[in-house]
């Protein structure tokens, strides 16, 4: 993992990506030692529990500070990865994700547009018109309650130890804007997923895993990014035949 780390900005720690990629064959014994010995007692490292908000905008040009990304320690990033692919994703229900298609190793924006589209062709085989609502949801990592977060965390099987990593994980964190080599000061983070970290994303499948159709007519397509609501909008809003009508 560590030979495969790309290009990427440090965080507060400040340690460049090439140290962990070209050192990677005498820093492994090293850090397998340390990210076990983290993972045992349960407790990341306090500098793990800080963000930078840096002047590298996520779109261009920024409008807003949302618009900016947030870098966490390169190191965490590796640990969460580590447990994302060895605890979390394996104790995921695979029944509960079958409807998302961000963030798992089968899911892609291609599979969801793939699957929209055939839905709806299938469908229009015994209907006149096929009803589409489009619901995105402004800031959705950004609103995730931690309490409710934790209690769908309780419900896997995933080792207490790993568990009470999560939660610390998320637990006393702070976040500062870095510009022009200037700092601001440490705020607190009490809800959210960590824009920036390697498990957020993951830890956002959790939350809305449990989001399921009442009805055996609907079909729930979920997808945690913009980018698919957009090209959706732009395929489905073309009529098909003129029997396709999309509600916004």
């Amino acid at each position: 993992m560590l030979s495969a780390i790309k290009k990427t900005s440090p965080g507060v720690d400040g340690v460049p990506y090439w140290v962990y990629k070209h050192c990677a064959i005498e820093l492994a014994p090293v850090l397998t030692h340390l990210i076990n010995k983290i993972l045992n007692n349960g407790s990341p490292p306090s500098v793990w529990l800080k963000a930078l908000v840096t002047a590298v905008p996520k779109k261009t040009p920024p409008t807003d500070f949302s618009h900016l990304r947030s870098v966490t320690s390169i190191m965490s990033r590796v640990t969460e990865q580590l447990i994302v692919h060895k605890y979390l994703l394996p104790a995921l229900p695979s029944d509960q994700i079958l409807d998302q298609y961000a963030h798992k190793p089968t899911g892609s924006i291609t599979s969801a547009l793939i699957a929209t589209i055939h839905h709806i062709s299938c469908l229009l085989k015994s209907s006149s018109y096929v009803k589409c609502i489009f619901i995105d949801y402004s800031k959705a990592f950004d609103t995730i309650n931690h309490a409710i977060l934790f209690q769908k965390l309780q419900q896997l099987t995933i080792p207490p130890n790993v568990l009470l990593w999560i939660i610390n994980f998320l637990s006393g964190r702070t976040q500062a804007v870095s510009s022009c080599g200037q700092t601001s000061g440490w705020l607190p983070v009490s809800q959210s997923i960590i824009h920036g970290s390697g498990i957020g994303p993951y830890l956002y499948l959790v939350y809305a895993s449990d989001l399921q159709s009442l009805s055996p007519y609907t079909v729930i397509i979920k997808y945690a990014d913009y980018y698919y609501y957009r090209v959706l909008r732009a395929i489905c809003c073309q009529p098909v035949d003129g029997s396709l009508i999309c509600f916004m």
